[in-house]
């Protein structure tokens, strides 16, 4: 199944929705909490810290004056303050997620490249670590998801690629506490 790595001007992307890298290691999510977050295998990297604003069936649009907008019913809640013809968000194998034209690069979450949290501790909770795995139909919208949870970053990381390869999932995400 393809999965979407970019948005380009024009394109929408509706609340519960989310871009992959093509290498599959990034997940662009656009949560039902209204919050856009980026996530590495091993949690969260970068948000648009909009939890809790007035979101319900927000829209993230790449406009075609370049800038990209998280809409919600009331208006624009936040922004890249990019402006440019031919624009595109991507999300790239590296980590980062870009707004960029023929001129460039305008603007990045500025992830590229991250490094993995260096101390794990493990939990005597069974759930505190989860792993979830998304599968997308060709038009972005999720065929499926399913959650794991385990003792460790590293129980859940393995269990969840495991898991991903047997299904052939587009995208996973590993995190801490509730997926």
């Amino acid at each position: 199944m393809a999965t979407r790595s970019r948005l380009d001007a024009g394109d929408r992307l509706p609340i519960g929705n989310a871009l992959s890298s093509p290498n599959h290691d990034y997940v662009l999510r656009f949560q039902n909490d209204g919050n856009l977050v980026l996530s590495a295998p091993w949690g969260p990297i970068w948000s648009t810290k909009t939890t809790g604003k007035n979101l319900t069936n927000g829209v993230a649009i790449m406009q075609n004056d370049g800038n990209f907008v998280l809409y919600g019913p009331d208006g624009s809640v936040w922004d890249s303050d990019t402006h440019g013809s031919h624009c595109a968000l991507i999300v790239q194998n590296d980590g980062n997620v870009v707004i960029q034209n023929r001129d460039g690069v305008l603007w990045s979450t500025k992830t590229a490249n991250p490094t993995r949290p260096q101390h794990e501790e493990e939990s005597d909770s069974e759930e505190a670590y989860c792993c979830t795995i998304y599968t997308y139909h060709d038009d972005g919208d999720t065929v499926s998801e399913e959650t794991i949870y385990a003792k460790s970053y590293s129980s859940a990381s393995i269990k969840c690629n495991q898991l991903r390869q047997r299904y052939l999932a587009d995208a996973v995400q590993v995190g801490r506490g509730e997926c």
